[in-house]
């Protein structure tokens, strides 16, 4: 990997579900989760200069929480082109464990 190229590691399910929890038993009446088709990222990275993806945290008018994935370039400027936010909040829209 390139240096100060953003990566990921694989994570294990009890290590995902630990981190969720944190989350979860610090934020009782907030968004849990945002959930997007495949087709969101496919748009995105659609976009010929697409070298990355950004998920930022936002907030509607009445204070509720969304994430809004867009793709960055590879200086890592924002590609607003390619800036969603149309996915299903958790609550209500939670999965099933």
């Amino acid at each position: 990997m390139e240096k100060n190229k953003p990566g990921s590691k694989p994570i294990s399910k009890d290590e995902f579900e630990k981190m969720r929890k944190n989350y979860h038993d610090k934020n009782l009446d907030k968004t849990k989760a945002v959930i997007f088709d495949k087709e969101t990222f496919k748009r995105i990275l659609d976009n010929p200069a697409t070298d990355k993806i950004a998920i930022y945290m936002g907030a509607y008018d009445d204070d509720s929480h969304t994430l809004m994935p867009v793709g960055l370039d590879e200086t890592s400027a924002i590609l607003y082109s390619t800036a969603e936010n149309k996915g299903q909040p958790c609550p209500p829209n939670c999965p099933t464990t």
